[in-house]
């Protein structure tokens, strides 16, 4: 499956996003959304194709491709 929306996270945003997670504060949305941008960077050494993310976080491949297309058109926020 060709990726549409490429995600590339600056420092800031990948620091932002593991506090996020860590913290464990947030709810459970929020971290599995977290997680699949941090598994979306390509900026990593390793970055993971869609299917992979979607077994890994047991998510299905339109709510990867959704939040994909929300953090590319707005932003972290």
């Amino acid at each position: 499956m060709n990726t549409k929306y490429h995600i590339q996270l600056s420092n800031e945003d990948r620091q932002e996003l593991e506090a996020l997670i860590r913290a464990g504060k947030a709810p459970a949305r929020t971290q599995t959304r977290a997680r699949i941008l941090l598994l979306s960077d390509e900026n990593q050494t390793k970055p993971r194709k869609t299917k992979e993310i979607a077994s890994a976080l047991l998510c299905s491949l339109p709510t990867i491709t959704n939040i994909r297309r929300k953090f590319v058109e707005g932003g972290l926020q």
